[in-house]
């Protein structure tokens, strides 16, 4: 669930230009992921993302109020704001932006927050993106994956940005190469369609891959949620 002006919306490749608004009210989508029996939703304030500081605080709260589980990114920079996005009933905090500030402070969040970060590996051609996707790096994905596993992150989000939005199937060969590159636990993001490429990501889990995410295909209706409970 992204979200931009308190509206769910979804971009192509990350291009804010490029968006497309869909008419759902994120508590009640909340709700129908619950009934479904689907447990985590992993949310994305773009917002936050674009201008550097949390801006859909409230609605994480009221989806929060749902019971559902979330996984919170986007505008996530600093300290207090992780602290202020846990009070705002996230259960884990996505981190990306911030992974490339001090490795000191960072290993003190890790510390603090054991368990409850997740690294956001979101990469052009394997390059690093950052700062709402909007400012290429020349870092590369496995060299940030293996100093974040030594700083002791468990989990990563891998998103290969030229495939987000764009359902055309996830890149499986970058998928297993990032998977192979690290003992971190690894949820797949970006180009998934239909069923067939949640069946492709889950014979990966041999090699790390234990997860995905589904966006723009649940709002487009090539993937449901009854197919989503079934994986």
């Amino acid at each position: 669930m992204d979200l931009l002006d308190g509206a769910v919306v979804r971009l192509f490749r990350g291009d804010y230009s490029r968006l497309t608004t869909y008419p759902v009210d994120p508590v009640d989508l909340a709700r129908q992921f619950l009934d479904a029996g689907l447990t985590k939703l992993h949310m994305v304030d773009l917002e936050g993302a674009r201008s550097g500081a949390p801006a859909h605080l409230g609605v994480v709260a009221e989806v929060a109020g749902t019971g559902i589980k979330i996984e919170l990114g986007g505008g996530i920079r600093s300290e207090v704001d992780i602290e202020r996005a846990f009070d705002a009933g996230a259960n884990e905090i996505i981190l990306g932006t911030a992974l490339l500030g001090e490795p000191e402070q960072l290993s003190r969040w890790i510390d603090r927050f054991s368990g409850r970060l997740i690294a956001a590996i979101d990469s052009h051609d394997g390059r690093i993106a950052i700062r709402g996707w909007k400012q290429r790096t020349t870092i590369d994905s496995k060299v940030l994956l293996a100093q974040l596993e030594r700083l002791g992150m468990a989990r990563a989000i891998v998103t290969d940005i030229a495939t987000d939005g764009v359902m055309q199937g996830p890149n499986l060969a970058y998928l297993r190469q990032v998977a192979d590159s690290t003992t971190m636990e690894i949820t797949a993001s970006g180009g998934v369609a239909r069923p067939e490429h949640l069946r492709q990501i889950a014979a990966l889990s041999p090699h790390g891959v234990s997860g995905v995410i589904v966006g723009r295909a649940f709002y487009e209706g090539t993937i449901s949620l009854a197919e989503m409970a079934r994986c």
